[in-house]
C-alpha cells in the first residue's frame, strides 16, 4: 500500500491476503475493527477467491485468519478429545473475538478455561483467568474484569508465577486508577515493586 501524498512512500509492506494460487483480484478497505484506536486493513477476493474477508493489524497480525484455523482446530480436538488443544484453540478465538468487541469472546474465553481445566493444566488457568479480565475489561464490565483478575492472581500466586500474578496486579491497579480510586491502585502497584527491581 503506497501513500497518496507522494506515490512512493511505502504504507503497508506487500502481503498475500489470499494464498499465493490466487491471480484475482480483490477489494481493500481499512477501519478500526478492534477499538484500538489504529485502523486495520480488511481485504476479500473478487470472483474465484471464495467467501473471505482477511482483517490485518497495522502491526502484523492476521486477526481472522487465526480464527479460522482456531475453529479447524476445535473441530479437530473435538473429535480426538484432545482437551489441551481444545483449550489453546479456544483461547485464541476468545482473544480474537474479544479484541473485536464481540460478546462470544468472553464464551469463548470461558470455554478454554475450562478445557484447561480439564486437561488440568495449573499454568494456563492462571493466565487464562487474567486473560477473562482482559475480555470482560474491553467490554467496559469492570466488576468482571476486577473478578477475574483477581482469580488469576490468586491461582497465579498458587502456583508461584510472580509475573502473571503481578500482571494480574497492574491489571487491577489500572481498573481501579480509571475509576479514580487511585490509594487503592497505588497500594496495589507498590505490591509488585520487588518483581520488577529483581
Amino acid at each position: 500500500m503506497i501513500s497518496g501524498l507522494n506515490n512512493t512512500t511505502v504504507l503497508v509492506p506487500p502481503f498475500d491476503p489470499f494464498g499465493g494460487d490466487f491471480t484475482g483480484g480483490g477489494f481493500v478497505a481499512a477501519g478500526d475493527f478492534d477499538h484500538d484506536g489504529r485502523a486495520e486493513i480488511v481485504a476479500t477476493p473478487d470472483r474465484g477467491g471464495g467467501p473471505r474477508v482477511s482483517i490485518y493489524s497495522l502491526l502484523g497480525g492476521v486477526l481472522t485468519e487465526a480464527l479460522g484455523w482456531a475453529e479447524r482446530t476445535v473441530a479437530e480436538a473435538e473429535a480426538v478429545d484432545d482437551a489441551e488443544a481444545l483449550a489453546d484453540a479456544y483461547y485464541v478465538m476468545g482473544w480474537g473475538y474479544g479484541a473485536l468487541g464481540k460478546e462470544k469472546g468472553l464464551t469463548f474465553m470461558q470455554r478454554s478455561l475450562e478445557a484447561y481445566q480439564r486437561s488440568g493444566n495449573m499454568v494456563r488457568q492462571a493466565g487464562v483467568l487474567s486473560s477473562l479480565g482482559v475480555v470482560c475489561q474491553w467490554a467496559g464490565r469492570w466488576d468482571e474484569a476486577l473478578s477475574y483478575y483477581e482469580q488469576g492472581r490468586k491461582e497465579a500466586s498458587k502456583i508461584g508465577s510472580r509475573v502473571v500474578a503481578a500482571t494480574a496486579s497492574i491489571n487491577i491497579a489500572e481498573i481501579l486508577t480509571d475509576r479514580g480510586e487511585w490509594a487503592e491502585a497505588e497500594a496495589i502497584l507498590l505490591e509488585t515493586l520487588p518483581l520488577w527491581k529483581a
